[in-house]
């Protein structure tokens, strides 16, 4: 999230952390601790005095559930990580980045973390 703190303290622009889950599966949500983690996160980026909101949103799918999220929203640009899946994973799945950053009308910054989020945390 470094290049995205930075990009928001110097253009002074609010960010929204977006989660996306599967939809629920037999009316059980699968990753109760979405919420938490993006508010810790969220936490750490107001103490360095940027102005953060979090989402938590299901969908069928992340590409489609975040296209629409961009679309629907007031958002002017988008950064998000990808966990940059390739070969035959990308070809049968597809990949999330790549559906987004192709159905954009606005800016995506795609990043590789050093880290996995969960690790992070």
């Amino acid at each position: 999230l470094e290049p995205v703190e930075k990009l928001a303290r110097i253009t002074h622009a609010p960010v929204t952390l977006m989660y996306v889950a599967m939809e629920p599966v037999l009316g059980v949500w699968q990753d109760f601790e979405a919420p938490r983690r993006l508010d810790r996160i969220a936490d750490r980026l107001r103490e360095r005095g940027v102005v953060v909101s979090t989402r938590v949103a299901t969908g069928i799918n992340a590409a489609s559930s975040l296209r629409d999220a961009f679309r629907e929203s007031r958002f002017d640009m988008m950064a998000m990580t990808t966990h940059g899946a390739g070969g035959l994973r990308r070809m049968w799945m597809g990949s999330v980045a790549d559906t987004v950053v192709r159905s954009a009308s606005k800016p995506v910054l795609i990043l590789r973390p050093r880290t996995p989020l969960k690790e992070a945390l």
